[in-house]
């Protein structure tokens, strides 16, 4: 759902996903209207809203047809087939699948129909805000009323439609198991909007719909779903109320599709956050808060909401952010506990995070851009030491103890009072988990070292079998 609020007149129009919405924007000019997603700004409240529902399963197939076949659009935006091989199984898993996004927040084809198709008493939709609902299937009769009522243009043309287009699915279309599903996936929508399996309806008067039993994470993070340009420099503005409640964001998952590590910059910061958001899909909703109010606390370390936010958050959730966020966000943790922790132990041991995993990065940086990328480097020079620089001498692989004794230093430092603790643990976890220079020489401690893996081995192996079999 789409909420726009419109000056002149003004009202809320709850754009609902095939549900005639596009007409109306039409008749009211879209473009100059402000956004949200998932709710009703407060600042909003006192309008009328408006909302338009649509029999459940001819909406299934309106939103099947327009990806599959595209439709004349007035906004060109559908005018080509998005999903061309698009079929109804295809389109009920897609429904089903609650980890794509449906909320605008991630955007794929699989997760843009996704929206199309959520039930219209789905929490995110607002339903149950609307003072003015009609259906579409009295359109005719019920728009003028209303339009007379809101102060807006009686004419009203059909701007969308897929069910004239040639190889549309209709209801014939569908197999009695798929229309089971289908009826059974909008059981709410059929029962709450007062329509018939048959496709009518018991009464022409659409009835106040109940408020779901929980609203969603949209109302408790409106800047992040809303307009970007609606926040402009207030960064506060930018986060979640400092009091939110965060199990909500704890519990909720980021959906997919799932992205790399972005390393822009975005100026202006709910762009930002969501630039971020591919990175903790399937992560929990509150690791993404929580490097969210990390960029703004570089931005302004002086910011109220972010120092609220960020230490409600590492207080309250540590253990479980830290087992979460990946050596990036680790680091940033440690990072931000160094300038803004709460005592001296926080920034002290703070500061030894961040240096681990900092210089470990500086390290295997400088060997990818210096050093041959050997398996593992000569036994001899390893064996041999020597001077390295300042009265420094190589470490001796075989024998030398410097890494266990240097991890069982930092360890003794860990203390479960203090917060910066299971961020650190977890980077000690982090750097003999990949392939970083502490896990590397951790495994030939002790060990001959050798001059390729044993993967290397058995496939120079395996080639010189080849070879005097050919011989042969």
């Amino acid at each position: 759902m789409t909420a726009l609020l419109y000056d002149n007149p003004r009202f809320v129009h709850l754009h609902i996903p095939k549900t005639g919405g596009t007409s109306i924007r039409a008749v009211m000019d879209a473009g100059r209207a402000h956004r949200a997603f998932g709710h009703i700004p407060a600042a909003w409240q006192g309008a009328p809203v408006l909302a338009v529902v649509r029999e459940p399963v001819a909406r299934f197939l309106s939103a099947v047809n327009m990806f599959r076949l595209g439709t004349p659009d007035v906004e060109k935006v559908y005018a080509t087939p998005t999903l061309p091989d698009l079929t109804i199984r295809q389109a009920l898993d897609i429904l089903n699948d609650e980890g794509l996004a449906a909320d605008q927040s991630a955007r794929s084809p699989e997760a843009n129909l996704r929206h199309h198709l959520i039930a219209q008493t789905h929490p995110f939709n607002t339903l149950h805000l609307a003072t003015h609902c009609i259906r579409l299937e009295r359109m005719a009769e019920d728009w003028p009323k209303i339009a007379g009522q809101l102060g807006l243009n009686p004419v009203l043309e059909n701007l969308r439609t897929t069910q004239k287009l040639p190889g549309a699915l209709t209801r014939a279309s569908l197999t009695a198991s798929e229309l089971a599903e289908i009826q059974a996936a909008f059981s709410n929508d059929f029962t709450a909007l007062g329509y018939q399996l048959d496709g009518g309806f018991t009464a022409a008067e659409v009835q106040r719909v109940a408020p779901p039993e929980s609203p969603g994470i949209w109302g408790a993070w409106p800047a992040y779903f809303s307009d970007f340009y609606q926040v402009g420099e207030n960064m506060d503005a930018a986060l979640p109320d400092p009091d939110v409640p965060l199990d909500q964001f704890a519990h909720c998952i980021v959906p997919h599709p799932k992205g790399g590590t972005w390393i822009g910059r975005a100026r202006n910061l709910v762009e930002h956050f969501h630039k971020l958001q591919p990175e903790f899909a399937g992560q929990s909703r509150m690791a993404h808060l929580l490097a969210c109010s990390i960029v703004v606390l570089r931005r302004d370390p002086q910011s109220v909401a972010a120092q609220s936010l960020f230490f409600r958050m590492i207080n309250t959730y540590r253990e479980d952010l830290a087992a979460e966020l990946n050596s990036r966000w680790l680091a940033a943790v440690c990072d931000t506990l160094s300038d803004h922790g709460q005592s001296a132990e926080c920034r002290n041991l703070a500061v030894a995070g961040s240096l681990l995993i900092n210089t470990v990065k500086l390290y295997e940086t400088e060997r990818r851009l210096y050093s041959a990328m050997l398996a593992t480097p000569p036994s001899r020079r390893l064996k041999q030491g020597g001077p390295l620089f300042d009265g420094v001498v190589g470490f001796s692989v075989p024998k030398g103890d410097l890494i266990e004794n240097m991890i069982n230093r930092v360890e003794r430092l860990l203390d479960p009072q203090n917060p910066a603790s299971a961020f650190v643990a977890a980077i000690l976890y982090r750097l003999f988990s990949f392939n970083t220079v502490y896990r590397r020489f951790s495994e030939l401690a002790g060990q001959p070292i050798p001059l390729a893996t044993k993967a290397e081995l058995a496939d120079l192996r395996a080639a010189i079998d080849k070879l005097n079999g050919l011989k042969d």
